[in-house]
């Protein structure tokens, strides 16, 4: 799984490549995204439905370049980690201790900008999850399969010198994988939804 992972995200690298190239001389731009907001995992196989939430921290990172003086297309990885995680289920009654979930995104986007600096993103990635759990005392950890995600993000910048700015955003998402673990190949929905803080080097 590890392998494939390593290969959906050298693809994504290659066709990144020549949309880079296409970019304005002095356009490239690093921004950095921080914060935190609240995780909801569900998943339902016939009639047994579980639903994983909690407080989580996010953090982002994206690479790249202006397409016009306005709109930016960029690279990003960064993901998700809940430390503690709350497991419901209408009717099923199981012991489960779950210690943490993570999720990983790696993906392109567009970012609109305005003079104003105000910004709104749109992200698609390629996702998966981790989660480390007990059952009954015993080890569930596993990884979920391959999925998708797709992310908004509503910003304000504010100047801190020519070319460097802090920001705000607020950040919803949603996306789908399927469970590695006991329900193998059952969809999992995916939703968070917070804020963070940003440096940008533009």
């Amino acid at each position: 799984m590890r392998r494939l992972r390593n290969i959906s995200s050298l693809l994504l690298a290659l066709a990144l490549t020549p949309m880079l190239a296409a970019l304005q001389g002095e356009s490239i731009f690093i921004k950095a995204l921080g914060g935190g907001g609240f995780w909801v995992a569900s998943e339902q196989d016939k009639d047994i439905r579980m639903v994983f939430s909690g407080p989580a921290a996010l953090g982002f990172l994206q690479i790249g370049g202006a397409l016009t003086p306005s709109l930016k297309i960029f690279g990003f990885t960064g993901g998700v980690f809940a430390p503690s995680v709350n497991a419901k289920t209408e009717n099923l009654k199981i012991e489960t201790k779950y210690s943490f979930r993570t999720m990983h995104d790696f993906g392109i986007g567009l970012g609109y900008y305005l003079k104003s600096g105000l910004s709104l993103s749109l992200g698609l990635s390629h996702s998966t999850s981790y989660y480390k759990l007990e059952i009954y005392g015993k080890d569930g950890s596993t990884y979920t399969q391959e999925g998708w995600g797709s992310m908004l993000m509503l910003g304000q910048e504010f100047p801190i010198s020519a070319r460097t700015s802090f920001g705000l955003s607020a950040v919803g998402y949603y996306g789908r994988q399927r469970d590695g673990g006991s329900f193998a190949g059952v969809p999992i929905e995916n939703f968070y939804a917070g804020l963070m803080m940003s440096l940008m080097y533009d």
